[in-house]
């Protein structure tokens, strides 16, 4: 004897209309809160990856920004900095080099990496020694 046709279908459809409240809770795209860049901007003091590279190994490097200086070595030639960045996002930075005496004239290789700007950079020239003031600015 066979079943009823009714019968058969409804058993067959009812575990699947089971698993399809649990299975759409889950494929339910999750509303996502926007976060916003301004927080990140509005801040005064920015952090920033600096490095420097020679053609010579230097004696010394200094680099000034504002009333902060940093010293950087052959051996450590990048570090980490924190600086004010005004409104204008104008940043003038003073790099002072020094090779040995006996160096000809050689490049170094400045470049400043601000988190959530555009990395900068800039190549001054020298023989023993090369001093520059360096103006950088982002849109």
């Amino acid at each position: 004897m066979t079943r009823f046709p009714l019968l058969s279908t409804v058993f067959a459809i009812a575990p699947l209309a089971a698993l399809a409240w649990p299975l759409a809770q889950v494929i339910q795209p999750q509303l996502k809160k926007e976060v916003t860049p301004d927080i990140i901007e509005a801040s005064p003091i920015r952090r920033a990856d600096i490095e420097v590279r020679s053609a010579h190994s230097f004696e010394s490097c200094k680099i000034t920004i504002g009333d902060a200086s940093w010293d950087l070595t052959t051996e450590e030639p990048y570090g980490e900095i924190h600086f004010p960045l005004p409104e204008s996002k104008e940043l003038t930075v003073l790099v002072e080099v020094v090779w040995a005496a006996e160096t000809p004239e050689t490049a170094l290789l400045f470049e400043i990496i601000p988190d959530n700007l555009t990395m900068r950079s800039h190549t001054l020239w020298g023989q023993k020694s090369a001093t520059e003031e360096l103006n950088f600015k982002w849109p």
